[in-house]
């Protein structure tokens, strides 16, 4: 496939054909249905969720590859004069979409649950091919539909850094609120990957002490960098009863008020609940995959007898990207959101990018999806 492009016509995809293929796919620019807009993707980030998608470990197989992103509006859908906070908005104007859609008309929706709509996926989940085509974040274009939010980003955040707002650092934003962390209370974050540090974060702003727990030296580091008040090194302490000792010394022998497993490991859920205070909260992020290896045995007394909420977090009210935006603009000198990235691919590497991050020589890769 040739390099050279008219963009103004057409666009590339890269598209998930089979366990860890990939394809690049050229289409023709479609046609915008009203309220609609077409962005020109900047900048997209791998996401441990893309790696389950490329290795078939995730409900969405074979399909357009890509959701963390951050792009300049191409071309606004009739009826399209702002974003859904109302700013007003024009082609060329730096955005950052939700990357799924809110149907305002499930059940869920109805009940005002727009983050677990039943219809969320319904142009995600479509086969690579499927019109209108860019329905992935990597690819040149990304089609947002009417009813799908998308923000107008600020001037003093910049590509990198946006491109990652929509998944890791909103999903985390949204939780530690929905999980009602508060001031003094002690919450655990299980893994210092990009979700352990934005929620390091967002627990930090709410006044709270923060532990981080992972085996890898220089996320440790990081997320002392990221605000942690403690951290435990599991090559350190190398059980599951050295840990939950070292937890109950820290919190006068009670145990963390809140815990966020963020680690995508299943065993990580018993683990976890030895943690949790009596009365206590334990929140699941991390564990999206519905294949059998990826199981977990737990003793419900545990959580019965201890008084333990357990909530599971997918996605986010649609409104916290924009409160995201906000809360990055503001906290950006204060937390090393520009560090995270440490590698820039280019959309034909994205490969090699899902192979480096598998294997853990890059911490977060970016795609920028105009050099190919």
């Amino acid at each position: 496939m040739c390099n050279t492009l008219d963009t103004t016509k057409r666009g590339r995809v890269i598209a998930h054909v089979g366990d860890k293929l990939l394809e690049t796919q050229e289409y023709d620019i479609p046609e915008l249905e009203r309220e609609a807009v077409l962005m020109r993707v900047q900048m997209a980030n791998i996401c441990g969720s893309d790696i389950h998608i490329w290795r078939n470990e995730h409900p969405l197989r074979g399909i357009v590859m890509g959701h963390e992103m951050m792009g300049t509006v191409e071309k606004l859908g009739a009826g399209v004069t702002t974003d859904y906070a109302n700013q007003p908005i024009k082609e060329g104007d730096r955005i950052c979409p939700v990357y799924w859609w809110t149907c305002h008309r499930c059940s869920n929706c109805m009940r005002g649950e727009f983050n677990s709509c039943q219809n969320a996926y319904i142009f995600k989940k479509d086969p690579a091919g499927t019109y209108p085509y860019f329905i992935g974040g990597y690819g040149t274009f990304y089609y947002i539909h009417h009813n799908q939010h998308f923000y107008k980003l600020p001037d003093s955040v910049s590509n990198q850094v946006a491109a990652g707002l929509n998944c890791g650092i909103a999903q985390m934003y949204f939780s530690v609120d929905k999980a009602n962390v508060r001031d003094y209370e002690t919450v655990v974050f299980q893994g210092s990957g990009g979700l352990g540090l934005f929620g390091t974060a967002s627990a930090k702003e709410k006044g709270a002490r923060v532990i981080v727990i992972d085996k890898v030296k220089e996320r440790l580091q990081e997320a002392l960098d990221w605000g942690a008040d403690h951290v435990i090194d599991m090559n350190d302490l190398d059980t599951v009863e050295k840990r939950a000792k070292e937890i109950k010394r820290l919190t006068n022998g009670d145990g963390a008020d809140v815990v966020f497993e963020v680690t995508g490991v299943a065993n990580a859920f018993e683990e976890g609940l030895e943690y949790v205070r009596s009365g206590g909260r334990y929140i699941i992020i991390g564990n999206v995959s519905l294949d059998e290896d990826h199981t977990a045995t737990i003793v419900p007394g545990k959580i019965v007898r201890n008084h333990i909420t357990v909530e599971g977090h997918l996605r986010y009210q649609p409104w916290y990207l924009y409160k995201t935006i906000k809360f990055v603009e503001k906290t950006q000198h204060k937390y090393p959101f520009d560090k995270l990235a440490d590698r820039v691919f280019k959309l034909s590497e994205v490969q090699e990018a899902l192979e480096l991050s598998e294997q853990g020589k890059v911490k977060r890769a970016v795609i920028n999806c105009q050099e190919y």
